[in-house]
């Protein structure tokens, strides 16, 4: 099994044997991404280059013949998100709900509305409707937003990428 883990400021890639034993480890380091960050190169590119980055240094320590791994696991920071349009293109930059404001609009709760005022969780749906990184995406990015055909958590881009 091979794990690769993206953390903020490296990448560790794992090899594990079929009893979750840990046969090797690798780092590679990256540039930490804040909200700071210049734009280019872009948060993606440091994110994936280091994630493949470590891979060379893992491989390097085993004799173990690659065809063998059977599974792989991809980790990545926090809910770190990507808007992709309908060709799978990257719209503006990857992004954190740790780093971007609460959406300020109310959202539309549809007919579920009454239900959630009945049951006493009007308030508890809107807290996390707020904090959800789609709506503040689409108040704050409107045309990021309307550009977007998926909206896809880092490891599921990576894994297109």
């Amino acid at each position: 099994m091979l794990a690769i883990d993206n953390g903020t400021q490296s990448v560790r890639a794992l090899l594990f044997d079929l009893s979750g034993n840990l046969l090797a480890k690798a780092r590679s380091s990256c540039r930490p991404i804040t909200p700071a960050s210049p734009a280019g190169p872009s948060r993606t590119r440091i994110i994936t280059g280091a994630s493949w980055g470590s891979l060379p240094a893992l491989w390097a320590q085993t004799g173990i013949d690659r065809s063998l791994i059977r599974g792989v696991s991809l980790t990545t920071q926090r809910g770190t998100v990507i808007n992709v349009d309908a060709r799978g293109r990257r719209c503006g930059q990857p992004s954190s709900g740790s780093t971007n404001a609460s959406a300020s609009q109310r959202a539309d709760q549809g007919p579920w509305g009454w239900l959630f005022k009945l049951v006493g969780a009007e308030a508890t749906v809107d807290y996390f409707r707020a904090q959800a990184e789609a709506n503040w995406i689409a108040q704050h990015q409107p045309d990021i937003w309307a550009a977007t055909d998926k909206f896809l958590l880092l490891s599921g881009f990576s894994a297109i990428a």
